[in-house]
């Protein structure tokens, strides 16, 4: 079938756009190109299948009942035409001639001037006798999923290969159906990638009690039969009775074109942070995919590389996708499962969890250094939105915030409606945000269908549709009106009642820069504080009275009571000499560990108070330096002999050397056309200019060294003046608007002085720190 493009004006001029794959990931790329630049290409997508895009991650839900065929559409036949798009239906390309810009399919070929790849993935089939038997299924596509309940209806007795989320949610689909269902898996544990021991022995009694069998540290040696499937034998010798085999046992990219056509390639097709492969004009998307040696299966990654791509694709550089924190959430109706980023410990961890057997909930939080690394809920996933932002937002935690994570049910979405910032994000598959939900409720979108068709909230993995409800309900009874953030409301910490725009405005107008008049005359609590306001009130009194607030030598206190110093150098950059004498001292002093932080700061660890004030006389360097947050400055590792990148990354951690942070903030300088893992700011040296990010978003270019380090200094000191305590760059960026924070620092008037308060307080502190006696 052929949908031929519904208008005549002047395709011939248009760019040729040819996508391989009308999937997910690849109509995405679709859509947000035709948000960007409407008219400037000539689309063309080739399709295997015989039918237009569907939601391929709701095929489960339909196979339980859940959905209909046609209610996982994702765009009718109709839309392709009204937007000039040709889609090639049942046509499978074959292979590409990158030299001559043209793609040959099983039914002829044609030319491209861009060529993206979204061929998704492909069902991994054992390599065992009897595959090809009448009666194994692999369950990807509507035409797998038809045939499944066709079978259901036939025959009683189903084995599903694969006890990973896809062969869980078959097994309940054939379940639903009333065909007695076994699970063969090769691990000890269903899910093992995702869930602990604890949430696996859960969540497999859940399904049990479902009727759903499970065979666990089983492996498959055969499918025996003749023509048709009766059943499988196992490499134990034992066997199992069935009538058909499911293989759910994972996918892999598909990358069979670009193999054929010399397109270099890995697990995935490999990309860069642009989602370029190694061909010019040829692009990867999705699941057959390769990005830092990841190759995703999730709908929230694959969207960002469609939004990322999509401005590639138009000539709007600036977006460059940094990877995904990955979260799972099953989709099985009276089964509550979710995990997120980590879900196994290392020696650097700290676990938080809490079991309820009688009510079958289970919580596990795994931090690292005082950020949430990962979590996993089973039973209650109400809290898992929540979780997921502050996992992405990698924001340090004190100890009762911590603790609160652990006790809170969930509900607290719910009541908390109102107070949730606009720039919340409700649906993260989609980045469909608060705000985004509220303007579409005011412009008369009352209902789930209405707001998914309108914002694309709960409109892929299904998973945020609970939470659209409670804003439509909430929005009806008149009490989603307010967007204050709530951290502008709650009380610093449980030693006072203020919050912590008071403290800040009290220390500032009383000039309380010592913590034990801070205590007495705002009343505190417990006059000795915590250590979250201790931390708190020292960053005000050094941002308001630098060189004024006297500067405890001491470096983090750990849980365990020990401290742990963090030096200062460009990450990852050592000298001999300072290799040396961390190394005499260590010895001296037995230090336990020297370490490396996630951002290649050497960290001594294990260290007594009473040790502190000799490593500090020793190591020569300022106390300001030594504790608190600050700047880390890093250089991509490939391009540390490039003489102008080196001296710009040492200007700016000799300038910001003594200065406190609210939050840990990290500058990469880079020739690299991409941002660093963990760096808050990324700066680039194009052919043409200098490009200066925040996160994956492009903040602005300059034409020269000069003009770039002006910039950056003054956006720092922006971010100083105005960031709360423990908000990093990003967070604040988002809360303050870009562009209210360009229009700050382009303004030569305001970076001008901007700069003079950053030259007057540096100036201030490493005098004050050079003066400052060794206790």
């Amino acid at each position: 079938m052929l949908a031929k493009r519904s208008d005549s004006m002047g395709s011939e001029s248009r760019q040729r756009l040819v996508l391989i794959g009308n999937g997910m990931a690849g109509v995405r790329v679709v859509e947000e190109v035709l948000k960007l630049a409407p008219r400037q290409f000539a689309i063309t997508i080739l399709s295997e299948e015989d039918r237009p895009s569907y939601n391929r991650i709701l095929l489960s839900s339909v196979l339980q009942g859940k959905q209909t065929l046609d209610s996982i559409d994702i765009h009718p036949f109709q839309w392709y035409v009204d937007h000039s798009i040709e889609l090639r239906l049942s046509e499978k390309a074959t292979r590409i001639d990158a030299v001559a810009q043209k793609v040959y399919t099983d039914k002829g070929e044609l030319a491209y001037d861009k060529l993206v790849i979204a061929t998704g993935s492909e069902p991994f089939v054992l390599p065992v006798p009897g595959v090809k038997k009448e009666g194994v299924f692999v369950f990807r596509t509507i035409r797998d999923c038809e045939r499944l309940t066709e079978w259901a209806t036939r025959y009683q007795k189903a084995a599903v290969i694969g006890g990973g989320l896809l062969g869980l949610e078959a097994a309940q689909g054939l379940a639903h159906l009333g065909v007695d269902v076994s699970v063969i898996h090769l691990s000890d544990r269903i899910m093992e990638r995702q869930l602990d021991e604890t949430a696996a022995r859960l969540l497999k009694q859940s399904l049990e009690s479902k009727g759903i069998r499970f065979l666990l540290q089983k492996q498959t040696a055969e499918i025996s039969g003749e023509e048709r499937v009766t059943g499988l034998r196992f490499q134990d010798g034992t066997t199992l009775s069935a009538d058909f085999v499911v293989m759910a046992a994972g996918v892999q990219p598909n990358i069979a074109i670009a193999k054929e056509s010399n397109i270099p390639t890995k697990r995935g097709i490999v990309v860069d942070d642009r989602l370029r492969t190694d061909v010019s004009g040829v692009y990867a998307v999705g699941e057959c995919a390769e990005h830092n040696g990841i190759s995703y299966g999730l709908v929230a990654p694959l969207y960002e590389q469609a939004k990322v791509l999509a401005r590639e694709l138009c000539g709007l550089p600036g977006l460059y996708y940094n990877g995904t924190v990955l979260a799972t959430q099953l989709k099985i109706s009276g089964v509550n499962v979710f995990s997120a980023g980590e879900t196994t410990c290392s020696r650097s961890c700290t676990v938080l969890k809490t079991l309820n057997e009688i009510t079958g909930q289970y919580k596990k939080l795994l931090f690292k250094e005082d950020c949430l690394a990962g979590a996993v809920l089973f039973g209650n996933t109400r809290q898992s939105d929540q979780l997921l932002q502050l996992i992405r937002a990698n924001t340090p935690l004190s100890d009762d915030e911590k603790t609160q994570l652990l006790t809170e049910d969930g509900t607290a979405f719910e009541r908390e409606l109102a107070s949730l910032p606009a720039s919340h994000l409700i649906c993260n598959c989609n980045a469909v945000s608060k705000g985004d939900i509220m303007s579409a409720m005011a412009a008369g979108q009352h209902t789930i269908a209405q707001i998914k068709a309108g914002t694309k909230a709960a409109s892929s993995c299904g998973g945020c549709e609970v939470r659209v409800a409670a804003m439509l309900e909430s929005f009806k009874h008149g009490q989603l009106l307010a967007t204050v953030d709530i951290a502008e409301r709650k009380p610093l910490c449980p030693c006072t009642s203020l919050t912590e725009q008071q403290v800040a405005q009290s220390i500032a107008e009383k000039r309380l820069v010592v913590f034990s008049d801070m205590s007495e005359k705002l009343g505190w609590k417990n006059k000795n504080g915590c250590r979250v306001c201790r931390e708190v009130s020292a960053y005000y009194a050094g941002l308001f009275f630098p060189g004024g607030a006297p500067k405890e030598r001491n470096g983090k206190q750990e849980n365990d009571g020990s401290y742990t110093i963090t030096l200062p150098h460009i990450a990852g950059r050592l000298s001999t000499d300072q290799l040396k004498q961390f190394a005499l001292m260590a010895e001296e002093l037995q230090v336990p560990r020297i370490d490396f932080s996630a951002r290649n700061q050497v960290q001594l660890k294990g260290l007594t108070e009473k040790q502190l004030p000799y490593v500090f006389e020793q190591l020569d360097m300022p106390p300001a330096v030594l504790a608190g947050k600050r700047l880390q400055v890093a250089i991509d590792d490939s391009h540390y002999n490039w003489p102008e990148g080196r001296h710009l990354a040492e200007r700016l951690l000799d300038l910001f050397n003594c200065v406190p942070f609210p939050a840990e903030t990290e500058v990469c300088v880079t020739l690299a056309a991409r941002r660093h893992e963990l760096a808050a700011i990324r700066l680039s040296r194009s052919p043409l200019n200098w490009e200066v990010a925040i996160g994956s978003e492009l903040f602005c270019s300059n034409d020269s060294v000069e003009g770039t380090f002006q910039l950056v200094c003054a956006l720092l000191q922006y971010f100083r003046q105005s960031a709360q305590y423990s908000e990093n760059i990003h967070a604040w960026l988002v809360r303050k608007g870009a562009v209210h924070v360009r229009e700050v620092v382009f303004d030569a008037a305001c970076q001008a002085k901007l700069n003079k308060q950053l030259a007057e307080i540096t100036a201030v502190s490493h005098e004050h720190a050079e003066r400052m006696p060794v206790v």
